[in-house]
């Protein structure tokens, strides 16, 4: 292979990234400003997600029985026996929402049954530290309300909304750097 042509892959990789990451943010961004009400239980002190309208979704959830034999087959494979999985319809496949302990997942599947990406929405408490620690390192008198963890193949990307008296920010943490994609003043 040629100089040329090594930087011509390495350009054209870093380019499918970057338009990786600018697809997933959209979604991501479109996605906690529709789809999620953050519900706090105070009688347990346990924070919980409830889902509401998904990203590209009807807005209505179908009965399993609806749903493509190759899709149940890959999610049974993938994630076991759900009992409470709630299931819609969408644009491109199905969605299947779920709760596993302190997370809510939303998987995207194709009608193929291959996964698309998955959404994993959590608390300050179940994130990586090195991730924790780039957030509290640049933003230390902020406090992390929530994440949104979105995996594609091998690619993952945080969401960390982080809140102080007068802000709330989402910070993008990928591969190691972070970017602020979200900055609203709140006074």
């Amino acid at each position: 292979m040629s100089f040329s042509t090594t930087h011509k892959i390495k350009a054209m990789k870093k380019i499918a990234h970057y338009s990786m990451v600018t697809l997933l943010s959209t979604v991501i961004l479109m996605s906690s400003a529709v789809s999620q009400e953050l519900a706090v239980n105070t009688n347990q002190k346990e924070k919980t997600f409830t889902p509401t309208q998904g990203p590209e979704t009807s807005g209505e959830t179908c009965s399993i029985y609806r749903v493509n034999t190759k899709v149940l087959r890959s999610f049974y494979l993938s994630f076991g026996e759900k009992p409470d999985a709630v299931w819609s319809k969408t644009t491109k496949g199905f969605v299947v929402w779920f709760k596993d302990q302190k997370r809510s997942t939303y998987v995207y599947f194709r009608p193929n049954g291959a996964i698309d990406y998955q959404l994993h929405r959590y608390f300050e408490g179940e994130l990586p530290k090195d991730v924790r620690h780039i957030v509290r390192s640049n933003f230390y008198d902020y406090t992390i309300t929530h994440v949104s963890e979105v995996k594609k193949d091998d690619f993952v990307c945080y969401f960390v909304k982080i809140e102080d008296k007068a802000s709330l920010k989402t910070i993008r943490v990928t591969g190691g750097e972070y970017a602020v994609v979200e900055d609203l003043r709140t006074r």
